[in-house]
C-alpha cells in the first residue's frame, strides 16, 4: 500500500494521500510558519508517485488557516489539477462549519477549476470525531 500520513500539531495539519484508493485528507490548522516545510514530502510525494484509480477524492477540515497555508494550500491544488487534466477524476470535499471560511472552498474551486463540494458540519465539531 502506497501512502503518506504526516501527523499535524499546532498550526500544522494532519495530511494523508493514500495512492492505491485515491483517497487524501487535510485537516486541522494551517498556519504555522513551518508550513511549507511539512508540505514538501507531499509536494515530493505528488511528483514521484501515480494514483492507482481514475478518480481522487480530497477531503479538508481546516479550522485556522493564513497567507502561508492559503500559499502551500494552492500550490498543493495546481499539482492536483495537473493531474486532473492528464485524466483523472477530482472531487474535492470542503467541510465546514457555519461562517468558517465558508466561501474559501468555492473561491478555489473556480480559481483551479476544481469540483470543490461543501458539506456543512454541526457547529463545535472536532475534526478528530470524523473519519473522512
Amino acid at each position: 500500500m502506497r501512502q503518506l500520513k504526516l501527523r499535524g500539531f499546532k498550526g500544522i495539519p494532519f495530511i494523508s494521500l493514500d495512492f492505491d484508493n485515491g483517497h487524501i485528507q487535510i485537516s486541522g490548522e494551517l498556519h504555522s510558519q513551518l508550513i511549507e516545510r511539512h508540505f514538501l514530502p507531499v509536494i515530493a510525494a505528488l511528483q514521484s508517485q501515480t494514483f492507482r484509480v481514475d478518480n481522487i477524492e480530497i477531503h479538508f477540515l481546516l479550522d485556522q488557516i493564513n497567507a502561508n497555508g492559503n500559499y502551500e494550500l494552492i500550490r498543493f491544488l495546481k499539482m492536483i489539477k495537473q493531474r486532473q487534466t492528464q485524466g483523472l477524476s477530482v472531487i474535492c470535499y470542503w467541510y465546514q462549519q457555519e461562517g468558517v471560511y465558508e466561501e474559501l472552498g468555492d473561491r478555489l474551486g473556480e480559481l483551479l477549476g476544481l469540483n470543490f463540494k461543501n458539506v456543512n458540519l454541526p457547529p463545535m465539531v472536532n475534526e478528530l470525531e470524523y473519519d473522512l
